[in-house]
């Protein structure tokens, strides 16, 4: 695991050798100082993270309790 653990897509890859601006360079990105803002955002993508495993495994719930359903209205 890096040390932005499972965020590390949130963060560019920067190379100045290749002629490319660094972050502080870069107009698109603001220098936050606010921790607890950070820590927020942080807790907010977790709690997003986790709303939609527990929706995912939800349907896989759904769709094996109609094909137990299903199955089980056949005749043989």
């Amino acid at each position: 695991m890096t040390l932005f653990g499972n965020y590390s897509y949130l963060i560019p890859p920067v190379a100045p050798f290749c002629g490319l601006l660094t972050l502080q360079e870069d107009e698109r990105y603001e220098q936050v100082d606010d921790v607890r803002a950070q820590l927020k955002f942080f807790e907010q993508l977790d709690q997003m993270e986790k709303q939609r495993k527990e929706e995912q495994e939800r349907e896989i719930l759904l769709k094996a309790a109609k094909v137990k359903i299903y199955k089980g209205t056949q005749c043989h």
